[in-house]
């Protein structure tokens, strides 16, 4: 059990030192070009969950659904997504969906 709680702690800080290393990217290409700080801090709100979704590829575990619940899912995880953007928090269920389907 030690060595899987060890094993648990390094895949999680190795993660954590990738997420870090990107935001500081994001950071560095929010300075370079001089995005506006409203903006900035959309991207930021949503960045977080869409590293996780890159990092653990879901997507590659989701070719193996039928291609109608694949497109469920995806809907879901996009529905997550912009929920995280500030402008979109608020809005009611179908909205979302209507928003998360064009993106």
């Amino acid at each position: 059990t030690t060595g899987r709680v060890a094993s648990s702690v390094i895949r999680l800080d190795a993660f954590q030192q990738v997420v870090n290393e990107k935001k500081a990217k994001l950071y560095s290409l929010m300075y370079r070009y001089d995005v506006p700080w409203e903006v900035q801090k959309e991207a930021f709100a949503i960045y977080p969950t869409l590293l996780e979704t890159s990092l653990k590829d879901y997507f590659g575990i989701l070719r193996d659904l039928p291609e109608f619940m694949q497109e469920k899912v995806i809907l879901c995880i996009k529905k997550k997504v912009v929920s995280h953007v500030p402008i979109f928090r608020d809005v009611d269920e179908k909205t979302m969906t209507a928003i998360a389907a064009v993106t």
